[in-house]
């Protein structure tokens, strides 16, 4: 092997030695695997330990990888773009906006001029063994991403991939990935190539609403106190709710439960929510 090329670490055939992409197997170099996959979309990788709650809940010990919504690095590199209008003038960046806020202001025009729109075509996906089959789909898809999901500022096509973590035989799962304004810039947005023909809606989830997640979270942590009368919350100010550009929010809080031996233990509970629905819910020990 020569000085110009080096091995991929994850299929290790050769490749150029400044690529950012096996051109074989599709990984990111200098990223997290496809089989870490899973666990980048959770985003920050953080582990906690399962406490066994006496006299509160009874949990095996056990690690838990935390979900903050959806986070995937970006590419290395910039995804190409063609912006058209649809008056078709000259392209430009769909970031421009108020160039005819002068002449609006003056009465000069009476309406906005046609929105821009982003268009992707093959040539701004990286292609791979898995993606490549579905070509027309999966492009059709991403341009209705990038048009009906609001919180996808920046659609990054080149990251389109399998998701191994969610996909099983003869049901295979795609994702892309968006990047948005706020503390977690980055989510990803899944999809199957039949949705191309489908009727499946893209736009953005909407969040749960804090009051509902906080009673949701009491709910499940009475359900697994020795008494449940016992169980005492925090202040609601006390409350820590976080949403995220994917739909996701989580809401963590304090509360204490009694013991049959009548000591007041405090705990933390994790409540983790996909839209409206509770989908991870960890409740620890506190020292």
């Amino acid at each position: 092997m020569d000085s110009e090329h080096k091995k991929c670490p994850a299929c290790a055939e050769e490749i150029k030695k400044d690529a950012v992409k096996c051109k074989h197997c599709g990984e990111y170099l200098g990223q997290p695997s496809a089989k870490a996959e899973k666990e980048n979309d959770q985003g920050a990788l953080y582990v906690l330990k399962w406490v066994a709650i006496v006299g509160v809940a009874s949990y095996a010990l056990g690690t838990w990888i935390a979900s903050d919504g959806d986070y995937t690095p970006p590419p290395q590199t910039e995804p190409k773009q063609e912006v058209e209008s649809q008056s078709g003038s000259a392209p430009e960046s769909p970031k421009t906006s108020d160039t005819n806020s002068g002449a609006l202001k003056s009465g000069a025009v009476s309406k906005e001029p046609p929105a821009k729109v982003t268009t992707f075509t093959e040539e701004d996906v990286l292609w791979h063994e898995a993606t490549a089959p579905y070509k027309a789909e999966i492009v059709q898809i991403i341009n209705r991403i990038a048009r009906e999901n609001t919180r996808c500022d920046k659609l990054l096509p080149s990251t389109v991939s399998k998701a191994g973590s969610k996909s099983s035989p003869g049901d295979t799962v795609f994702y892309v990935t968006c990047e948005a304004d706020g503390a977690s810039p980055y989510f990803n947005v899944y999809f199957r190539a039949s949705d191309a023909n489908g009727d499946k809606n893209f736009a953005a989830k909407d969040f749960i609403q804090k009051q509902r997640a906080a009673k949701q979270c009491a709910t499940v942590a009475k359900e697994v106190a020795i008494n449940p009368d016992s169980v005492v919350f925090s202040p609601s100010g006390q409350l820590d709710f976080t949403t995220y550009p994917s739909g996701r929010a989580r809401l963590v809080t304090n509360f204490t439960a009694r013991t049959p031996s009548g000591v007041d233990m405090p705990y933390t509970i994790n409540c983790l929510f996909d839209g409206d629905n509770l989908i991870e819910t960890h409740v620890l020990e506190n020292d």
